[in-house]
């Protein structure tokens, strides 16, 4: 017998980690744009005045890493040491 389509729980683990940013940005009042078709840049968000509602035109890109802990995570804090591609990109 043969497994029909699968997603495996590393794909489940990044959509809650995108789900997570649309959440917080959205709570900041900013705007979220995830991007469909990426090679490592998973969306943008624009800056916007929160309290006059105006769009900047000024975008923050954003390569989300989700995983179960980070290194050196403690409830109060982690650190992440980024990967020399994903920063030269």
């Amino acid at each position: 017998m043969t497994l029909g389509k699968m997603i495996d729980d590393n794909t489940i683990k990044g959509d809650g980690g995108i789900w997570l940013i649309h959440r917080r940005v959205s709570q900041m009042k900013h705007a979220w744009r995830e991007h469909s078709l990426d090679a490592g840049i998973d969306g943008s968000i624009e800056l916007r005045d929160p309290r006059t509602g105006e769009m900047s035109g000024k975008h923050l890109l954003v390569q989300s890493k989700a995983s179960d802990k980070f290194p050196g995570e403690t409830d109060t804090k982690f650190h992440y040491i980024c990967n020399e591609r994903d920063v030269d990109y």
